[in-house]
């Protein structure tokens, strides 16, 4: 690849150059076939912008090397840079004692704090992971795949709780199949529904039909 040709050569103004005219994902490639201190010096040539848009892209041994090696500041940098959903995928990689630091250093954290995973001392984080539920303040897009990484089998209703872990409502599958992926999922959740435990199934399912 000539972009890692270059930096073999040490002619990096023409890597970069080179990096900048490549999409995303090209960019990626490049990076999960070079050695370790070459995949670092092949992300730092790249500019914030385009930074932001290739890390996550990358495969997950380059992703976490990368990291590694990039300070507070400069992830916070590229979470900025990034859709709020991409910087929460992108925080939620880091150890949690420096997923704080970097949340404090980042413009919009009030926006990104309650989309995060729930603390593991939490009731949230206590749910057992084949439960089908997701948080209200996360969109469609991110529902979908907090689903599909418990990898559950079998449900059509997912629940929609609070970062308490309270329920505030439930949706259904095909809400979520039908639901631009950018909505809030608070935006499209029913109310809850409440059964007695004697009460009958029949009854109980005509109330979430």
């Amino acid at each position: 690849m000539r972009v890692l040709k270059l930096i073999e050569e040490g002619r990096y103004k023409e890597a970069k150059k080179e990096l900048e005219s490549l999409h995303p994902s090209d960019i990626a490639r490049i990076i999960s076939h070079a050695d370790g201190d070459k995949k670092i010096e092949i992300f730092k040539l790249l500019d914030v912008d385009k930074a932001a848009d290739t890390i996550l892209e990358l495969d997950d041994y380059s992703l976490h090397l990368i990291l590694k090696c990039l300070s507070e500041r400069e992830i916070s940098e590229l979470a900025s840079e990034m859709d709020i959903d991409d910087a929460v995928d992108l925080v939620e990689e880091l150890p949690s004692r420096e997923r704080e630091k970097v949340v404090g250093l980042i413009e919009e954290r009030e926006k990104i704090e309650p989309l995060l995973s729930y603390p593991p001392a939490t009731a949230g984080g206590l749910m057992r992971p084949d439960f089908p539920a997701v948080p209200e303040n996360v969109t469609v897009g991110r529902a979908v795949k907090i689903l599909r990484e418990k990898k559950l089998e079998d449900f059509n209703y997912v629940y929609v709780v609070d970062r308490d872990g309270k329920l505030k409502g439930w949706v259904t599958l095909h809400d979520l199949i039908l639901s631009d992926p950018k909505t809030r999922i608070k935006k499209i959740k029913r109310e809850p529904v409440t059964a007695h435990l004697l009460e009958d199934q029949e009854e109980v399912a005509r109330k979430v039909a």
